[in-house]
């Protein structure tokens, strides 16, 4: 994936992260599996956009997926768990 495919796990870990974050009411929660298909390149310079929805919450875990986009085509997809710290 090299280093862009890097970046675009970082981004993916942080954009569904944050999806959980404020769906649990902005409570701690730290990844606890990500799973990423790189789909697609992304050249230096596009702008890559997040679409990711909660598929299942409990009261300590959090199941949520989400796809990054350029212009409309998907360049990742990823599903993950979150946990919930302190649930």
């Amino acid at each position: 994936a090299g280093p862009l495919g890097h970046r675009r796990w970082i981004l993916a870990d942080d954009a569904l992260g944050a999806t959980v974050w404020q769906s649990v009411g902005r409570k701690p929660c730290t990844t606890v599996q990500l799973s990423t298909q790189f789909v697609s390149p992304v050249r230096l310079g596009e702008l890559v956009e997040v679409r990711a929805e909660i598929l299942r919450a409990t009261r300590t875990v959090v199941f949520v997926r989400g796809v990054l986009e350029v212009g409309g085509r998907p360049v990742v997809h990823a599903d993950g768990v979150w946990k919930i710290l302190g649930a």
